[in-house]
C-alpha cells in the first residue's frame, strides 16, 4: 500500500499538470509562512505591553532568530532540489535514502 502510493505520487509529480503540483506544493509553505510572520507580530505586540526594555530584547535576538530560520529554509530548498533531481533521472530509491535522512 505504501509504496504504491508512493509511486503513484512519484508519477504525480513527474507526469502531472505542472499547475496543478505547484499550487499542492506551494500553498501549504505560503500558508507556513504566512503564520511565522503572524506568530512575529503577534508576540511583538504582547511583548510590548511589558515595557520597551522586554521589546528591546527580543528586537536584540531578531538576527540570531532569522539566521537560523534562513539556514534551515535553505537546507530545506537544498535537498529538496537533490531529491527532485534523482526523481526526475528515476533513481527513486536513492532519493527515498535522502528522504529518509532527512525525515
Amino acid at each position: 500500500m505504501i509504496k504504491s502510493n508512493a509511486k503513484q505520487r512519484t508519477s504525480d509529480l513527474l507526469e502531472g499538470d505542472i499547475g496543478t503540483t505547484l499550487k499542492r506544493m506551494t500553498i501549504p509553505m505560503i500558508l507556513g509562512m504566512v503564520m511565522m510572520m503572524s506568530f512575529g507580530l503577534i508576540d511583538t505586540f504582547f511583548v510590548s505591553l511589558l515595557g520597551t526594555d522586554p521589546l528591546a530584547a527580543i528586537s536584540f535576538t531578531f538576527p540570531v532568530t532569522f539566521t537560523v530560520i534562513s539556514l534551515n529554509i535553505g537546507l530545506g530548498i537544498g535537498t529538496s532540489a537533490i531529491i527532485g533531481k534523482l526523481q526526475g533521472s528515476k533513481e527513486i530509491t536513492k532519493s527515498q535514502h535522502y528522504w529518509l535522512a532527512v525525515r
